[in-house]
Parts: structure tokens; sequence; C-alpha cells
């Protein structure tokens, strides 16, 4: 199977992280604060504080990103819990 230069770009060296999607986008905070429909602060404190159940950002030449897919999966992983935590509670 032949692959793109394009999903060669993605392509990790071989030990790291799986591949993100081609159309993968970073997030500002700005951007991820909207996109989950959160306050700066609030995605600023939990990062702080070290929650288990903060979105995966990180420091990038001192300002909070995130891939998308990440925030996306991230997204999951939380209706995945409350999904579990509402079936345990009936």
């Amino acid at each position: 199977m032949k692959t793109s230069k394009a999903q060669a770009a993605v392509q990790p060296p071989a030990g790291t992280r799986a591949a993100r999607p081609a159309d993968d986008k970073l997030l500002l905070l700005p951007e991820i604060a909207k996109y989950i429909r959160r306050e700066e602060e609030t995605i600023r404190w939990w990062r702080k504080t070290r929650r288990k159940d903060a979105p995966p950002v990180w420091k990038q030449a001192g300002r909070l990103v995130a891939w998308r897919s990440e925030i996306d999966l991230w997204l999951d992983a939380q209706r995945d819990a409350d999904m579990q935590d509402a079936g345990t509670a009936a």
C-alpha cells in the first residue's frame, strides 16, 4: 500500500505517539474554551490544579494549546464516564 506525501507527513517515527488525522488543527486556549464551552480561566484552573479530568492542554511558546483530535477524544471520554456513572446510579 502506497501512502501519499500528506499521509507520510503525519506518520510519527517508530515508538512515538499515534499519528493524528491529516486535517487536525492545533487550537489556542480561546479556541479550546469556545469549542468545549468553558471559560478560559476554568481551563487554566483545571491545568494548574492538575485535575485528572482536565482537557489535554500544554504550553507551546508560552501559550496553552491542544490538538483538536485530542480534545475530541477527551470529550468522548467525559461522555463515556458520565454514561457509566448514570448506568451504575440506576
